[in-house]
């Protein structure tokens, strides 16, 4: 059995899964999220996508979309690395966006 210790770097990873957490609190309690989280959001996808589950990185990945949507920034700072991870149609879904969005990405 594969544990998250083994496949994560131990106390690292458990640092950054809070600070997931945290954020992650933040988007549920349908908190307007800002520049100040989108930092916050880039560094843990940054991080996850290195060292990560698949579970970890769709959901950091969509914490940065949310932050973006939030801050009205959509529809020019989805990721040109989200098709890598499948995320592309997650992230668009996520954050409503209409058809002539989609066609500028």
């Amino acid at each position: 059995m594969l544990t998250l210790a083994s496949c994560s770097g131990g106390g690292q990873y458990s640092e950054m899964r809070q600070r997931l957490d945290a954020l992650n609190e933040l988007n549920r309690s349908d908190s307007v999220l800002t520049i100040t989280e989108r930092d916050e959001a880039q560094t843990l996808t940054d991080y996850f996508d290195s060292h990560g589950t698949p579970n970890d990185q769709l959901l950091a990945h969509y914490l940065l979309g949310r932050c973006y949507a939030d801050m009205r920034e959509a529809n020019t700072e989805i990721p040109e690395d989200a098709n890598a991870f499948g995320l592309q149609e997650v992230i668009i879904k996520s954050l409503s966006l209409t058809e002539s969005e989609v066609t500028q990405l």
